[in-house]
C-alpha cells in the first residue's frame, strides 16, 4: 500500500475513535438520566415547574429553564410545550425576548456578559417531580426508551 492511504486509514480509524467516543457519552447521559428517574407518575398543579436541563453537547449537564406545568393539557403537550419555549427561533428565549420568550418560562442561569443559552435539543432532558423524559429525534421518551404518547 502507498503512504497516502496508510494516512487515510489512520485518519479513518480516528473518526471511528471519536464517534465511538460520542455513543459512549450518549449511554452515559442516558444511563444516569435512566438512574435518576422514578416510577412514581407525576401528578402536577398549573405552576409545577418543569425543569429542563441541557445535556447534550455539554461537559457538564446543567438546568436552563423551569416551565409552569399545565394540568389542562396532556404530559405530551406540556412537554412539548417546554421544548418550543427553549428554542431560538427568531430572537432569545432565555433572555425573553418578544417572539421567543413566553411567560410561563423562566431562565436558570445568569446570563451576564451573555448573548443567551442555546435551544433545547436531542438528547436533553425534561424532569418533571421526580420523573425524567429525553428529548428524542423525535418527541420524547421516558428513560427506558418508550415514546411519550397523549394517551399518558
Amino acid at each position: 500500500m502507498r503512504e497516502d492511504d496508510w494516512e487515510q486509514i489512520e485518519i479513518n480509524m480516528q473518526g471511528v475513535e471519536e464517534d465511538k467516543a460520542a455513543w459512549a457519552e450518549k449511554e452515559r447521559l442516558y444511563d444516569e438520566a435512566k438512574a435518576t428517574e422514578s416510577e412514581s407518575a407525576f401528578e402536577g398543579e398549573t405552576g409545577t415547574p418543569m425543569i429542563v436541563t441541557h445535556r447534550a453537547f455539554e461537559s457538564e449537564p446543567y438546568e436552563a429553564a423551569s416551565v409552569e406545568y399545565d394540568t389542562e393539557a396532556t404530559l405530551l403537550e406540556n412537554l412539548e410545550f417546554a421544548y418550543r419555549w427553549t428554542q431560538n427561533l427568531q430572537d432569545s428565549w432565555s433572555k425573553n425576548m418578544e417572539h421567543d420568550g413566553h411567560e410561563r418560562v423562566t431562565c436558570l442561569v445568569d446570563l451576564t456578559g451573555r448573548l443567551g443559552l442555546r435551544s433545547t435539543s436531542m438528547g436533553d432532558t425534561v424532569s418533571i417531580g421526580d420523573t425524567m423524559y429525553v428529548t428524542a429525534g423525535m418527541g420524547f421518551t421516558h428513560t427506558n426508551g418508550e415514546a411519550v404518547t397523549n394517551e399518558e
